[in-house]
């Protein structure tokens, strides 16, 4: 073989086959990695909405848990009211709570005003109403969290030894040792016992006004 021969041998190109394949390659390939990066976007914003759901059911369970921990009959011509209702798939809860109000250095402990509050399910969100009784007049307030579309409540029954799904003035306004409290978002749900001292023959401390 000549030298002629052999530098137009070295100088082949590619064929058109072998262009299409590598085309064809490459196209996979850029889908596969546009893929991938679209899937790790959308798991990052599942991830986000998750923790911002999370975060918004532990506040909301937290001051629920307060509410409780802190029910009282309360006194000053008010009806007294602990009352668990249910309402189709949903609890609503009911009572009277103290409400820290400022602290106290003289040894007297906390001061405390007394608020009705009402929590529930309302539009796809929890709802917390209360009311406050000021020389004035009523003050109302309401605070939501969004993505909650479940709240059961089951009231500790002492006498039955068994949980009960209502829970209200026939009992002449007594307050149950401890309340369990279920919240859902349709997909999962979270549970707490929230122990309630005045059931079990405690009280709130401190002077109530």
């Amino acid at each position: 073989m000549n030298l002629a021969a052999i530098c137009r041998k070295e100088r082949r190109g590619f064929s058109l086959l072998e262009v299409l394949v590598a085309l064809a390659i490459f196209v996979l390939l850029g889908a596969l990695v546009f893929s991938l990066i679209g899937g790790g976007r959308a798991l990052l914003e599942r991830q986000a909405d998750w923790k911002r759901l999370s975060a918004g059911i532990g506040s909301a369970l937290e001051r629920m848990e307060g509410d409780l921990t802190s029910a009282l009959i309360a006194g000053e011509g008010r009806s007294p009211l602990f009352e668990v209702g249910r309402f189709g798939g949903n609890s609503v809860w009911r009572g009277f709570t103290a409400i820290p109000e400022e602290e106290r250095t003289a040894g007297w402990g906390n001061v405390y005003h007394v608020e009705w509050v009402e929590w529930r399910i309302e539009s796809g969100g929890l709802v917390r109403e209360a009311r406050r009784d000021w020389v004035g007049g009523d003050r109302e307030k309401k605070e939501r969290w969004e993505g909650i579309r479940l709240l059961r409540l089951a009231a500790w029954d002492p006498k039955g030894e068994e949980w009960v799904e209502v829970w209200g003035g026939e009992r002449d306004g007594t307050i149950p040792p401890a309340v369990r409290v279920t919240v859902g978002n349709g997909v999962r749900e979270w549970s707490v016992v929230v122990a309630i001292p005045v059931g079990f023959g405690g009280g709130v401390r401190g002077s109530i006004r």
